[in-house]
């Protein structure tokens, strides 16, 4: 038998012994594969290419009840775009309660549920760097986090541009994302523009490529929101249509494909 003794600090052991909601239900279609709460995603965009719907989407889903097919967890939002809609959120958690419910008054229980919501504005590449390091310490009070967004990594790239290639500084987050948030069983989402995409396969690149576990690429059509999901060879195509209300409605997905085939 093996009897080796493991050593673990007090923290640790707080961890270890933290329940976290599962996010494993969050979106089959997307996230093909079984997502864990340490992973972390990344989603591509271009102006216009639907990424705030996205994130709308994917927040309600988790701050929803289970009794509307939610995940009854509460959500940060490290908003360095400062374009996300409060408003529009509302919107999707009542056509997606009612969905499940039926018609009914679902006002009183949406208002509520947003106390779940914790939004910080970062507004300079300082701000998201303290508020990313303080994030273990909203974690360690919160047990019921599941879910930290990060809109977007590559907001404030441009004030340290002269120090740092793009993949250099993107790496220095994605270490802070991984010690401060992923440590604690949480799942990480962070956005990043199109043109900051680097096609140099530095060291760098290959740090990001391995701390990343899926990477959505969004785009659109003359009629839909086309999301490409990759996770490492596999991959796979979903199209959605947007109503005049915002809301996301599938229409179509492909099979999962290999980059080996």
């Amino acid at each position: 038998m093996n009897f080796e003794t493991k050593i673990e600090s007090g923290l640790q052991c707080v961890i270890r012994l933290i329940h976290r909601p599962s996010v494993q239900e969050l979106d089959r279609d997307l996230f093909f594969k079984e997502l864990q709460n340490t992973d972390i995603v990344e989603i591509q965009y271009s102006n216009s290419s639907g990424v705030a719907v996205l994130l709308t989407k994917l927040i309600a889903k988790c701050l929803l009840p289970s009794s509307c097919n939610g995940l009854n967890m509460h959500v940060i939002l490290v908003n360095t775009e400062n374009q996300f809609q409060v408003s529009q959120l509302v919107r999707v958690m009542r056509v997606e309660a009612c969905d499940v419910l039926g018609p009914t008054d679902v006002g009183d229980m949406v208002k509520n549920i947003l106390n779940n919501l914790r939004i910080i504005n970062c507004y300079n590449h300082h701000q998201v760097l303290l508020t990313l390091n303080s994030l273990d310490d909203l974690l360690l009070q919160n047990k019921k986090v599941g879910l930290v967004v990060i809109d977007s990594a590559s907001a404030y790239f441009w004030q340290n541009k002269t120090d740092l290639s793009y993949n250099s500084y993107l790496a220095k987050i994605l270490t802070i994302i991984e010690k401060k948030i992923s440590y604690f069983k949480v799942l990480t989402l962070y956005t990043k523009q199109f043109n900051f995409i680097s096609k140099k396969q530095t060291r760098e690149w290959l740090e990001i490529q391995k701390l990343v576990r899926y990477e959505l690429s969004l785009d659109v059509n003359e009629k839909n929101l086309i999301c490409t999901s990759r996770s490492g060879k596999n991959e796979k195509q979903i199209s959605y249509v947007v109503d005049n209300l915002g809301i996301m409605r599938l229409v179509e997905k492909t099979n999962n494909k290999s980059s080996d085939t």
